[in-house]
């Protein structure tokens, strides 16, 4: 059973003198660490209990020693949360840097006139450690009382100095851990502007682009009149350039509207074979262009599966579109569609220059690439891959790779059969 002083015994204590300007100072170490009020804690209960059972008292006590009052972060067989801070043990304590102890306090000159030495608790023994910081502010202390004499052991006294440090350690590790969340919060809140800045200029950019296409379009196939050949050439050059360059700028657009929010799918039951077929057909101009083939043959049996038809044709283009790119001239691109288990399996395999193992940890972060060069001296921002990857991860899906250095790639997705993932 709980055995405690009277709330008057605990609000008359012996007064200390102090010093006012380090005083000061230790105040506002103490509210640095925003502990005081706080809700229990089981990881200072419990150090404060095993103070308790290592040195065989009845009473071990945390305590923090604020402006008016000594606030009991943890306690042990003790009801009271909070005493008076003047006059107090505890606030004597801290004046000290070394272990405060009283082991008879009935005959002790700095505590035979404290109300629970002299009142009803009838108080004898008292051992304190500082808790202390490491600036040497020292907070409070981590206390054991007893009600009869005791002599106090040099044993015990590394024991208690040993657990103040623990005490010290959890109070460190709440103050790293709110540093490290409110950085965080502050990187997020960065990010956040950084990537809508990044959005707004490459939309801003989008739109001039695209009339420069246009127009250049125009010119090239001579729809306002006959060009010669250095013209000719140098639209061409523009033609290209532009095309770069527009595809550049969507990716940018794309990563700032799926690199970090939560991606909204707007799922239906799906063909995936149809789906597949539709991307392919939709490559195959461009593939043409560097004189590569892409094979697709329509598995003859896939049920329906339910997905985002748009986000996943978009991850699969990624992956085929990075196949053109890093495929040579006359190479050939295989597109397969197959069943796992439970998931539905999507293969595009090329035969480029393959990737080295030590490299595969880049391809799918942004902004990162490989060693590996493009065989038509494409341009990539290095957003494709991880944007195909928070697409597919957004079904609950998987997306990886095999490679041989030398022999080509094999990307795949796989995605669950049943359809589970984010809901739409």
């Amino acid at each position: 059973m709980d055995r405690g002083p009277s709330k008057d015994a605990l609000t008359e204590q012996m007064s200390v003198e102090i010093d006012i300007d380090t005083e000061t100072k230790r105040m506002e170490a103490l509210r640095r660490y925003q502990i005081l009020d706080t809700p229990p804690d089981g990881n200072f209960d419990g150090i404060t209990s095993l103070a308790a059972k290592l040195l065989k008292v009845p009473i071990a006590l945390t305590t923090l020693v604020d402006t008016d009052r000594i606030w009991f972060k943890s306690r042990h067989g003790l009801k009271v949360e909070q005493i008076g801070r003047d006059p107090g043990l505890c606030a004597s304590a801290i004046l000290h840097g070394t272990p405060y102890v009283v082991e008879n306090a009935e005959f002790d000159p700095r505590s035979l006139a404290n109300p629970l030495v002299a009142g009803e608790f009838g108080l004898r023994f008292y051992a304190a450690v500082p808790l202390t910081t490491h600036d040497n502010y020292r907070l409070g202390t981590l206390c054991v009382l007893d009600t009869e004499p005791r002599e106090i052991r040099t044993e015990d006294l590394e024991i208690l100095t040993l657990l103040a440090g623990l005490v010290m350690d959890q109070m460190e590790l709440r103050l790293a851990s709110r540093a490290i969340a409110e950085k965080n919060a502050e990187l997020a809140e960065l990010n956040e502007e950084k990537n809508g800045f990044l959005a707004m200029a490459a939309h801003d950019l989008r739109n001039p682009l695209t009339t420069v296409m246009l127009l250049a379009n125009l010119l090239d196939e001579q729809e306002v009149g006959p060009l010669n050949e250095a013209q000719a050439e140098m639209v061409s050059s523009v033609c290209d350039s532009s095309q770069v360059m527009l595809g550049l700028v969507n990716d940018y657009l794309e990563f700032s509207a799926v690199g970090l929010r939560q991606i909204h799918l707007e799922k239906s039951s799906t063909c995936l074979a149809s789906l597949v077929d539709t991307c392919v057909k939709s490559q195959q101009a461009q593939a043409m262009q560097k004189g590569i083939r892409i094979e697709f043959e329509p598995p003859s049996q896939l049920s329906e599966i339910s997905l985002d038809p748009a986000r996943i044709r978009q991850a699969l283009g990624n992956l085929i579109g990075n196949a053109i790119k890093f495929s040579p001239s006359g190479s050939l691109i295989s597109v397969i569609v197959r069943s796992e288990g439970i998931l539905a399996v999507i293969e595009v395999s090329d035969e480029g220059p393959g990737i080295p193992p030590g490299e595969y940890e880049f391809l799918f972060k942004p902004f990162s690439a490989t060693s590996v060069q493009p065989t038509g001296g494409e341009k990539s921002t290095g957003l494709g891959l991880s944007i195909a990857k928070r697409l597919v991860e957004s079904h609950a899906g998987e997306i990886g790779v095999r490679s041989e250095v030398g022999k080509g790639s094999t990307f795949f997705i796989k995605l669950p059969q049943n359809g589970v993932g984010s809901p739409s």
